[in-house]
């Protein structure tokens, strides 16, 4: 017997699959190896200069954003002309209702102020 004839026969269209996933596998390698050899040219072009100086802008952006933060409340107190909030101040010894949208609890806090007034 031939050796040939022992061996399975693939389906040709099988073979056709296997060639063009091979194909598609070989030309993705292609684009990867480019890119990284891209980004390694690109990284390997900027200057240390470049990279404190980008550092450097990124620092005084955090900076800058911490202090917004930071300085947020004192604004909010200082530019307030209203009512503040119980929380913020003193404890009060008095019971305050904190007005909401439920109407059961604003009826509530009508009937306490009846009664209060009274």
């Amino acid at each position: 017997m031939d050796s040939s004839s022992s061996l399975p026969r693939q389906s040709p269209r099988l073979n056709d699959l296997a060639r063009v996933r091979e194909l598609i596998e070989s030309a993705t390698e292609k684009e990867r190896q480019l890119r990284r050899a891209q980004y390694k040219a690109k990284v390997d072009s900027t200057t240390e200069g470049y990279k404190h100086e980008r550092n450097e802008r990124r620092r005084a952006a955090y900076c800058a954003r911490i202090s917004a933060a930071n300085r947020q409340p004192d604004d909010l107190e200082g530019s307030s002309s209203g009512q503040v909030s119980v929380s913020a101040g003193e404890h009060n010894s008095e019971p305050s209702f904190i007005l909401r949208r439920s109407p059961r609890i604003q009826l509530q806090q009508r009937a306490l102020q009846l009664d209060s007034g009274l």
